[in-house]
């Protein structure tokens, strides 16, 4: 009998058309290369499945599926609302080549990172970004979380996320960054998808300084929805406190940033999935307007305290709860996603978030299946459509 780990899903496809990813993940656990399908579900941590050499179709979705429930509860942590699974779609990988060119930035010549971290607080990210995701996967451990979407913070930072992602695919999903303005921005993009395997792509127009209804941009959205992937874009007020720590000017134009700029593109690529964070940091109208006129947009939760300054009724500044109620009332639990925005250590995982989000659940009577939507199933299967839209669906 051969023992098949559950750090790792079985391998997908159909019929033997694994990558090669999948057929050395099968290799190395003794698994025949034919005779699955795939399965849809992620196998739990410090389990096995056994299988025979002349296992069947059936006999493989049988067991994986029998470990699965068996350790379903192993997934999911205690709250308020019983017990949850939790999947982050908010998650910075801040590796040690974004904080060395951070430090550039910041016109430091002699070591850098080093320098950052020390005037940040810091903890140096280890030089090799597959330790990195194996400090952040300690740290998911250590809450419970099941699984995190990794965003990397500049367009040149890809290698080091996708090396991250490679080592635990079952418990990484990445979104890749680029600048459509760049000349090989497409060309980048295909190659993220289809030989590193992120699924979306992350863009930050205020940052960049690019139009969303520009026909660089279009060209973006073009191959995202013949991909199927998520299209992240963070609209809204853009701020970013380490870079005003480090004395680094940022000449955002939030002008360039309108939920209502993706109109036209959220209404006409039916295969993307577009999900605008922060319920809008700060454009909250803009986004409700969106979304209410196209069923393809989600936002995430992340940093709702500090967005929520920016929106105002009657009486001035409305709370985080008044915020998300009003999410809730032209969304609904569906279309919102959770996210922590984690970012560097040796702060870590944001526990503080989660229980404070957890409380704005709880003043607003969400219903425990209302919450499982936000905080890991709406999430969930975002993910696995664009797993299965994959060729031969890896």
């Amino acid at each position: 009998m051969a023992a098949f780990t559950a750090d790792h899903r079985l391998p997908s496809g159909t019929g033997t058309g694994y990558d090669s990813a999948a057929q050395e993940r099968a290799l190395r656990h003794d698994l025949p290369l034919s005779g699955f399908r795939p399965i849809g579900h992620q196998l739990k941590r410090g389990t096995y499945v056994e299988l025979g050499q002349e296992a069947t179709q059936e006999d493989a979705e049988a067991q994986a599926q029998e470990v699965w429930q068996a350790n379903e509860k192993a997934a999911m942590i205690d709250t308020p609302f019983g017990q949850q699974f939790i999947v982050d779609g908010h998650l910075h990988f801040l590796s040690r080549v974004f904080v060395t060119q951070l430090g550039s930035a910041a016109g430091i010549r002699d070591e850098p990172a080093k320098h950052v971290c020390n005037k940040l607080e810091w903890q140096l990210p280890p030089e090799d970004p597959v330790d990195l995701g194996r400090q952040w996967l300690q740290e998911l451990d250590e809450h419970g979380v099941d699984r995190a979407v990794l965003l990397h913070t500049l367009p040149g930072d890809v290698a080091s996320v996708a090396e991250a992602m490679a080592t635990r695919p079952s418990r990484f999903a990445a979104y890749v960054m680029i600048n459509p303005d760049e000349s090989t921005a497409v060309e980048n993009l295909k190659k993220a998808v289809d030989e590193q395997a992120f699924c979306g792509v992350t863009l930050f127009p205020a940052m960049h300084g690019f139009d969303l209804t520009s026909e660089a941009v279009w060209k973006v959205f073009e191959l995202a929805n013949e991909k199927h992937l998520t299209v992240f874009v963070h609209c809204g007020m853009l701020k970013v406190g380490f870079r005003k720590a480090l004395g680094i000017r940022s000449t955002f134009d939030i002008t360039q940033s309108n939920p209502l700029h993706l109109q036209r593109a959220a209404a006409e690529f039916s295969n993307i999935r577009w999900i605008i964070p922060h319920l809008g940091s700060g454009m909250l109208r803009e986004l409700l307007m969106l979304a209410d006129s196209c069923p393809n947009v989600y936002t995430d939760t992340s940093g709702i305290d500090g967005w929520a300054r920016y929106v105002t009724g009657p009486g001035g500044s409305v709370s985080p709860e008044d915020c998300l109620k009003h999410v809730l009332d032209v969304l609904g639990p569906e279309r919102i996603l959770f996210g922590s925005d984690s970012s560097f250590f040796p702060r870590g995982w944001r526990q503080d978030v989660f229980d404070r989000q957890i409380t704005i659940f709880q003043r607003l009577g969400l219903a425990a299946e209302q919450v499982q939507m936000i905080l890991g199933s709406n999430l969930t299967k975002i993910l696995r459509d664009a797993e299965r839209s994959r060729p031969n669906g890896n």
